[in-house]
């Protein structure tokens, strides 16, 4: 009776009336659930808006724009310095430090605390060949940033840059010891250590520079080379392995294993394994002249002389002033038994040699007697024959007492660049010279001879005559030139007279 009297009940109309009812939606309940599904969207997208915002999100972003992507984002602003920076930093990675200088001078000066910043622009100045400005830069965030490891890194790199490496060590030392997790602080300090012969310091700072760094190719190959010098061959080899697995592209990595695999030979294992990281090199740097040696050498060290000889001649012929090139084609003639060339090769290396010593020789001078400029001068001179732009440069600037971008050092590097046959590339450092130093008679002097080194006797004539307009006493070595120019060229005629340049030098 009960289970008959509850299914009755069930089953009346009211109940199942009810029973719709309560299975139906609730309007009220569905317009709250999508109010706080609008709610949930909406704090989602503030949330995203707000990431994409973030400084690590806008770099991440950034970073991955070429140049022409940046310049079209940035338009004409100029008030982001995180965009400038890029725009900077892609500028300088084409080597156009000049466009690179003003657009990351005014990211500086929004940011002013930025390290990056700073660093960007040091970069640019140098190459822009602005060494002091990069200094007085340098040195300046450093003074007011003096519990900055990074203002440190970036002084150190100035005085890196500048061959300085004591200086350097000292700067770098510091940013260290202010944060000693700075890698790029460790891996420049090995470097600086290294090039003053202080191996077992160079050593520690690379192996530091590795553990903060380890996926760090560059600081893999620093210590392998390290490894190399105290003649730890297994521990070397890992670390060159090391340093080109990390980086297949990086043909100095490659260049450098190949070459201690050759002198380091320990059977024809590591010759073959020596020509194949030249060929790599090569295949990734075809110009590379001491992978293109160092092939040719693997070659002839397999038996193939002949093979390996046209490459060894390239080397030499386009590196004149390398005595091992010189010797290797010497050594390869001697195998295959011809005297003749051997002789005229071996000839050739006893000159490099004696080259090397001299120039050698210079540089002992000038530590023991620094102060005096002839040995400055002399080597500034032989750098200059070897198209060493920065070293001649470096040298005049020493002898001369003064920054390497002032006037009378770069007027003196253009002189020794013009007489030695690169006056093409002493044209931009003589006519920066007349920029810095518009009444300075030396300067125009400078750009006028090598102007006339460039076959250029009427642009010459008239830089004389801005020359002679500020030292007049001058006026007869200058027409002296210009006779002689005439004279060796073959040109007919009188030279026209200096004073005809510029007329105010008449009479003087």
């Amino acid at each position: 009776m009960t289970t008959t009297r509850d299914a009755s009940v069930r089953d009346t109309p009211n109940s199942k009336a009810r029973g719709a009812a309560a299975a139906a939606p609730r309007p009220f309940l569905s317009w709250k659930a999508g109010l706080l599904a609008g709610f949930v969207l909406l704090a989602l997208g503030l949330i995203l808006w707000d990431v994409s915002r973030t400084p690590a999100h806008q770099d991440r972003r950034l970073s991955r724009l070429s140049l022409a992507q940046l310049q079209r984002e940035r338009g004409g602003r100029i008030d982001d310095p995180r965009l400038l920076y890029y725009v900077g930093l892609r500028l300088n990675q084409q080597g156009r430090y000049h466009d690179a200088d003003p657009i990351l001078r005014n990211a500086v000066g929004l940011d002013p605390d930025s390290p990056r910043l700073r660093d960007a622009w040091m970069q640019a100045l140098l190459g822009s060949g602005l060494t002091t400005a990069a200094f007085g830069e340098a040195r300046e965030f450093a003074g007011t940033h003096t519990g900055s490891a990074p203002a440190y890194l970036i002084l150190g790199k100035f005085y890196a840059s500048q061959n300085s490496m004591i200086r350097a060590s000292q700067e770098l030392s510091h940013a260290v010891t202010l944060d000693p997790k700075l890698g790029e602080a460790w891996s420049l300090l090995a470097v600086a250590q290294s090039s003053m012969d202080h191996i077992p310091e160079a050593r520690a700072a690379a192996e530091r520079a590795i553990a903060l760094q380890p996926r760090s190719a560059t600081d893999r190959l620093s210590l392998a080379l390290l490894q190399a010098r105290q003649g730890q061959r297994p521990q070397a080899l890992a670390s060159f392995m090391q340093a080109v697995t990390l980086d297949p592209d990086a043909a100095a990595a490659h260049q450098a294993y190949a070459r201690y695999l050759l002198t380091a030979a320990a059977g024809p294992d590591d010759d073959r394994r020596a020509e194949a990281e030249a060929r790599h090199t090569l295949a990734l740097d075809p110009a590379n002249l001491g992978a293109t040696l160092t092939l040719g050498q693997a070659l002839a060290a397999q038996g193939r002389v002949a093979e390996g000889l046209p490459l060894l001649l390239q080397a030499a012929r386009r590196s004149p002033y390398d005595p091992g090139s010189a010797l290797a084609v010497s050594q390869t003639y001697y195998r295959l038994g011809q005297s003749g060339p051997q002789g005229k090769w071996q000839a050739e290396y006893s000159a490099r040699q004696r080259r090397a010593s001299a120039e050698g020789d210079l540089v002992t001078a000038i530590l023991k007697a620094p102060s005096d400029v002839r040995p400055q001068r002399k080597l500034a001179r032989m750098l200059a024959e070897e198209g060493d732009i920065a070293g001649c440069l470096r040298h005049q600037a020493q002898a001369l007492h003064c920054a390497p971008d002032a006037a009378p050092a770069q007027a003196a590097a253009a002189e020794d660049l013009a007489a030695t046959g690169h006056a093409a590339d002493g044209l931009p450092l003589a006519r920066r010279a007349t920029t810095i130093a518009s009444r300075s008679p030396a300067a125009f002097e400078a750009l006028a001879d090598v102007q006339l080194a460039l076959g250029q006797p009427i642009e010459a004539l008239k830089t004389y005559g801005k020359a002679a307009a500020l030292a007049p006493y001058r006026t007869p070595v200058y027409q002296a030139r210009l006779d002689r120019y005439a004279s060796q060229h073959g040109h007919g005629g009188p030279t026209p007279p200096v004073h005809s340049a510029f007329p105010d030098t008449k009479g003087h």
